[in-house]
């Protein structure tokens, strides 16, 4: 199902922000967002990948992460990594760049890695070199 959708509970906030009828609305619900994705974020630090990596290998958590990332629509990538990687920490950025380089195809990420690099700023460098970019 595609972010903001309303058999996800309104998925993600998404369509809160896209039917405020005012800058103010919107920022209000965006804030909101944040918020709530940082918590779901940390608590995925936290407890989901350190439980994935004891009991699974990276060959089974492959499609697992692929599912996941699967869920966001082709048309709303770039906005999806506008958002999530100024967010995230130069270890994590690293860490999701590494699993999209692996689990898409070549020419896919080829298109999302110029995205990844104006939204990871400063950190692209690192980002780059660890995923073997540089």
């Amino acid at each position: 199902m595609p972010l903001g959708d309303p058999a996800r509970g309104s998925g993600l906030g998404l369509a809160k922000i896209e039917s405020a009828r005012t800058p103010l609305d919107a920022a209000r619900a965006t804030a909101v967002l944040r918020n709530h994705l940082r918590i779901h974020l940390d608590k995925e630090d936290t407890y989901l990948y350190p439980m994935l990596r004891a009991h699974t290998t990276p060959a089974e958590q492959a499609p697992i992460v692929g599912g996941m990332a699967g869920g966001v629509p082709p048309e709303r990538m770039p906005a999806f990594i506008d958002w999530l990687f100024p967010i995230m920490d130069t270890i994590n950025s690293v860490k999701m760049a590494d699993v999209w380089k692996q689990l898409m195809p070549e020419p896919v990420f080829a298109n999302l890695a110029p995205l990844i690099e104006k939204a990871t700023g400063d950190d692209w460098a690192e980002v780059a070199r660890e995923i073997g970019l540089a």
